[in-house]
């Protein structure tokens, strides 16, 4: 059984090895890394994996014409990863059997080897995974770097209504075998395929995170969420915002830190 994942990155320098080494060593076979508008390069940490292909987001666009209408839309904060995972979708998964939709904050979980795991889905054309997030862990300051993530981060946000009503958030596979339809986005598949949750059903009543899940590190510490907000250019005013870190995090209430790190942005 093979195995892909599809991912956008915009300067990750800090995230992106050990995110690369978590799901090689977890038996993903390829990862297309594609390099978003107007970010700088991260060939000298994809460089060291043969099992990374990394290219530009333009690179699934067939015309200079295409290519030039998605750097408007992009520049124009419009949104284009629908349009983008899809055209990535059927122009380079044809030789995998699964093919996998998630970011670098996003790290498969199961509890038995990857492929033992698909293999119980594989009459299924996509299998939905939902998120369990991870907050900052009262962090104000990033850790001296390098650092595990995974080691750091370690407190779930729980059951907030935050978490429940915002974010209750899933994250796609696909059978790239079965899958033929055009239609679909990270977080579904078109709904006349044949999908299932984890627990093998298509109820969302309850989140399950039977066999396989996302663990999803949503804010990081504050400093690290504002530099993703206002260094790498990821603020929008209904989404990622400074207020949405005090959501997932609402026992970080030290006023002189809380100023200290916003102070770093000024």
């Amino acid at each position: 059984m093979s195995t892909c994942i599809i991912t956008i990155i915009k300067n990750e320098q800090d995230y992106l090895e050990q995110w690369i080494a978590y799901h090689i060593s977890l038996g993903i076979d390829t990862l297309f890394v594609f390099e978003d508008v107007g970010s700088d390069s991260h060939a000298y940490i994809t460089d060291k994996y043969e099992q990374v292909r990394l290219m530009s987001v333009l690179d699934v666009y067939y015309t200079y014409n295409d290519r030039q209408f998605a750097i408007k839309r992009r520049l124009d904060k419009k949104p284009m990863q629908r349009v983008f995972q899809n055209l990535a979708y059927k122009r380079f998964t044809k030789e995998y059997d699964w093919c996998f939709f998630i970011d670098v904050d996003e790290y498969i979980t199961c509890d038995k080897p990857l492929k033992e795991v698909l293999d119980l889905y594989k009459e299924y054309d996509a299998l939905v995974m939902y998120w369990q997030n991870y907050n900052a862990n009262e962090h104000y300051i990033k850790p001296q770097t390098p650092y595990n993530l995974i080691e750091t981060y370690t407190e779930k946000c729980g059951n907030s209504e935050e978490d429940e009503e915002k974010h209750i958030i899933t994250k796609l596979a696909l059978n790239c075998h079965t899958y033929k339809l055009w239609l679909f986005n990270h977080h579904y598949p078109y709904s006349e395929s044949k999908w299932c949750y984890t627990n093998f059903t298509q109820e969302q009543s309850v989140k399950s995170y039977d066999n396989i899940y996302i663990r999803h590190y949503i804010t990081k510490s504050y400093e690290e969420y504002l530099h993703k907000l206002y260094v790498r250019g990821m603020f929008c005013s209904n989404h990622r915002n400074d207020n949405e870190f005090f959501e997932y995090n609402p026992e970080m209430k030290d006023k002189q830190k809380i100023e200290e790190v916003r102070s770093l942005f000024e």
